[in-house]
């Protein structure tokens, strides 16, 4: 007799929920992007809560290590067994990487991320960020030193190239990983494409091929569990990074890994879920900033939480609050509004 039960959903990752990068285990496969103005332990703790295997920070100019102002400590103080966190520098050259990386590590940082990806005009007029797309040899030099200096895993995260005509991230990472880098992760658009072009997942899976040997994550425009979906199935990646789509959206990581696992979709959160969550969040951030840093960050968090149930009027309100009873005193105003999508609105790209 043919069972009328309809067969179990399975995920794509149903036997294997998670992975290891240099030896470090990692129980999921979706990961907190690095994010310039994202970085506070407030923050990763709620990322990593939701499901977020590993957190890692915005990009730190190597310098900005030889006197860290307090405000950068600050952020880039870790909480107790707060674990992984990588921390992310952009480099060229191995003695001033060097030094910078020693510095993250005394801090208590478990990885060290280099970046090869950064587009602004300013660090790429320095050689670093993704100019160093351009000269993969100088790559291997700086790997190669960098993972002979510390006692931590190396890893690299890049765009495809300098331009869409010259993808070089398969040579880059297969250089990366020659040199001792212990992963590698790459989103799909060059540094003269921008945001401005399609996130390109034919490269990011030609590069996935120049690697076969390391823990590979794919990253860019990921946005929902569909999007989510799509970047693993069309790239085989090991896992994704998830940068301001997570902002404010925090059930962003534990969806997609309900969803690889199961092959089903949990629901979105609801008003009331949404608002203990954000309170949660912003009274850390009174506790470990400044309060004139911690309502700044207040503010542009609420835009991204309660982006669903605002109009430009609220977002105004909002932006105008003078202190923490002022801001949520509007926000107690949005439970009677009905949203205007079914989840928060997260517009800005990685």
């Amino acid at each position: 007799m043919i069972s009328s039960q309809s067969p179990t959903k399975q995920g794509i990752f149903h036997d294997k929920p998670g992975l290891e990068i240099g030896g470090i285990p990692l129980p999921s496969r979706v990961f907190m992007a690095p994010m310039i103005g994202y970085n506070e332990p407030p923050l990763r703790r709620i990322l990593r809560r939701f499901g977020s295997a590993l957190c890692t920070t915005e990009m730190i100019k190597p310098e900005m290590l030889i006197r860290p102002s307090k405000s950068l400590l600050r952020e880039l103080a870790l909480e107790k067994g707060e674990y992984p966190v990588a921390a992310q520098i952009s480099a060229r050259e191995p003695e001033l990487a060097i030094r910078a990386a020693s510095r993250l590590r005394d801090l208590g940082f478990h990885m060290i991320d280099i970046n090869f990806g950064c587009p602004l005009k300013k660090e790429c007029a320095k050689g670093r960020g993704a100019a160093m797309m351009q000269e993969p040899k100088k790559v291997g030099i700086l790997i190669d030193a960098l993972v002979k200096a510390l006692d931590c895993p190396v890893t690299v995260k890049m765009r495809s190239g300098w331009s869409d005509e010259d993808p070089s991230s398969p040579e880059v990472a297969r250089i990366a990983v020659d040199n001792g880098a212990a992963s590698v992760c790459v989103h799909g658009r060059s540094k003269l494409g921008w945001y401005r072009t399609v996130n390109d997942h034919e490269i990011i899976r030609k590069t996935r091929e120049a690697v076969p040997d390391i823990p590979f994550i794919a990253n860019g425009d990921v946005k929902d569990v569909e999007t989510a979906l799509s970047l693993f199935k069309n790239t085989g990646a090991d896992a994704i990074m998830i940068g301001r789509a997570s902002v404010g959206n925090p059930w962003i990581f534990k969806r997609i890994q309900h969803a690889l696992l199961t092959g089903e979709t949990l629901p979105f959160p609801n008003y009331h879920e949404i608002r203990e969550v954000y309170d949660e969040h912003i009274n850390s951030l009174f506790e470990c900033l400044k309060t004139k840093n911690a309502l700044r960050y207040a503010r542009k968090y609420a835009f991204f939480y309660f982006a669903q149930f605002l109009n430009k009027d609220g977002r105004g309100l909002i932006a105008k609050t003078k202190n923490k009873e002022a801001l949520l005193a509007e926000i107690d105003e949005l439970e009677s509004v009905t949203p205007r999508e079914i989840c928060p609105l997260n517009a800005l790209k990685e």
